[in-house]
């Protein structure tokens, strides 16, 4: 990692204190969230349950989308690249666009490109007005009307100047 020896010792030592050997009152922390009442996780459950189906819902009306169903994470990581293989443009896009931040897949590595990662942290009432905000002028458009959307991303793309336009059509 490090070059010199004892740049490499001083790295070894920093990293051995701060993962290795967390401070008494985080390890307090943790022992009352795991000993202490679980009736907000199950809440916290049973609201992401539902925030999931609503994003999940509005992906699965887009033709040819693939993503893997979320089990126990808050966002999901569907497949665009039939539309589009440039994630990065497409994020851009929605977020001019729609005013929706999703995070480019490449950012996770080769195996996420041409994916976007839409996340659903957010409220639910958040999540429901990015969907609808984007049948109006957006990104979840993209989600409600599929097609559609990605004909009218195709005709914005080739009106901007320098913008790059490798839309696979169907």
């Amino acid at each position: 990692m490090a070059k010199e020896k004892r740049l490499s010792t001083t790295l070894r030592k920093l990293h051995y204190y701060a993962v290795l050997c967390p401070n008494a009152i985080s390890q307090k922390a943790a022992l009352a969230a795991l000993t202490g009442p679980q009736d907000c996780v199950q809440k916290m459950v049973t609201e992401y349950t539902r925030r999931r189906k609503l994003v999940l819902d509005q992906l699965d009306k887009i033709e040819y989308l693939s993503y893997t169903k979320p089990k126990g994470t808050f966002y999901v990581f569907p497949n665009f690249s039939t539309y589009q293989k440039l994630d990065k443009a497409l994020a851009t896009h929605l977020l001019k666009a729609a005013g929706v931040v999703t995070a480019p897949g490449s950012g996770f590595g080769k195996a996420g490109e041409g994916h976007l990662r839409i996340s659903y942290s957010v409220s639910y009432e958040q999540v429901k007005r990015a969907r609808f905000g984007m049948h109006t002028k957006s990104s979840f458009a993209l989600i409600l009307s599929g097609r559609q959307f990605m004909t009218n991303l195709r005709c914005a793309y080739a009106r901007q100047p320098n913008t790059p336009t490798n839309f696979t059509s169907k």
